[in-house]
């Protein structure tokens, strides 16, 4: 995957899904078909592309909140953005 179509991507993703993003393992392991360094580069990317757009990022493991309840990320969430 090149950068321009990862940036597609990622767009597309923001113009259907709003200020509430996640991106699972499924989603980037296998339908991206990349290896586990190919993954933590891609999440890198996308990280800094949503920080620079104003997203908080957060990782599986990390705590947010969605209509008043404590959600946890969850270990096949590589990477959740919320857009406040």
């Amino acid at each position: 995957m090149t950068i321009d179509e990862l940036d597609k991507y990622i767009n597309n993703k923001i113009d259907k899904e709003g200020k509430f993003l996640i991106f699972t393992y499924y989603e980037i392991r296998v339908k991206m078909n990349l290896t586990k360094e190919e993954a933590m580069v891609v999440i890198d990317l996308i990280k800094r592309k949503l920080t620079n757009n104003n997203y908080s990022v957060l990782f599986p493991g990390d705590i947010y909140y969605k209509n008043s309840q404590q959600v946890r990320v969850k270990e096949n969430e590589l990477l959740v953005a919320i857009k406040e």
